[in-house]
């Protein structure tokens, strides 16, 4: 027999007693187990992508993109790319080189590719985190592994 230690030597069922604990300690350290929810919920997200290999033009972007280096950034490129952020169309190396200084580069710490949503031969569609927008990223490339085009979408 469990006895209830706040009802004086009354006996308690062993389940309502785990459940009143379980309540206490949550109650207690609610913000803990959030944050540690949150932790792990973040590391599930960012193993996925990486769990999968990516291919070597997405490695090249993604790891451009977070060292915020500019000239690893555009050899991840072929010689006449073609870049599609949301509705505006961007070709050639040296305008995107100019939308990425300042639209990408300074914000690349906060870029996280969490899954592989499509791939086939030289084709990928990427689930990415980018700052606070969850997009998608569809990346094309040729037999060089040289990005030839790109598609930034916000994710639906």
């Amino acid at each position: 027999m469990i006895l209830d230690p706040d009802s004086r030597w009354q006996p308690l069922n062993a389940g309502k007693l785990l459940w009143k604990t379980g309540r206490e300690i949550t109650m207690k350290y609610s913000k803990q187990i959030r944050l540690g929810l949150a932790t792990i919920t973040a590391l599930i997200w960012a193993a996925t992508a990486t769990a999968e290999s990516l291919p070597e033009a997405v490695k090249c972007y993604r790891d451009s993109t977070r060292s915020k280096d500019i000239e690893a950034y555009m050899n991840c490129f072929a010689d006449n790319p073609v870049m599609i952020d949301v509705s505006r169309t961007i070709e050639g190396k040296e305008t995107i080189r100019e939308w990425a200084l300042r639209e990408v580069i300074p914000y690349g710490d906060q870029f996280t590719h969490n899954e592989i949503l499509e791939r086939n031969t030289n084709y990928v569609k990427t689930l990415v985190r980018w700052m606070v927008w969850n997009a998608h990223y569809y990346y094309w490339w040729d037999e060089k592994g040289k990005i030839t085009k790109m598609s930034l979408q916000y994710a639906d």
